[in-house]
């Protein structure tokens, strides 16, 4: 978590895993150039927590 409270997953490839999404004073930052492959994403957050970067 950065200093803003950001989680932020990108440049990186994930392969085989199960990504649990559930802090609610967290924002969740998805990309650029990230790549999810056979994963499982489990979303426990509000919608305005999650935010995908172009």
């Amino acid at each position: 978590m950065d200093s803003l409270g950001n989680i932020v997953f990108n440049d990186r490839e994930i392969t085989n895993e199960r990504l649990e999404l559930t802090d609610n004073k967290a924002n969740y930052i998805l990309g650029p150039n990230l790549t999810l492959k056979n994963c499982t994403l489990v979303l426990k957050v509000s919608a305005r927590r999650l935010k995908s970067s172009r």
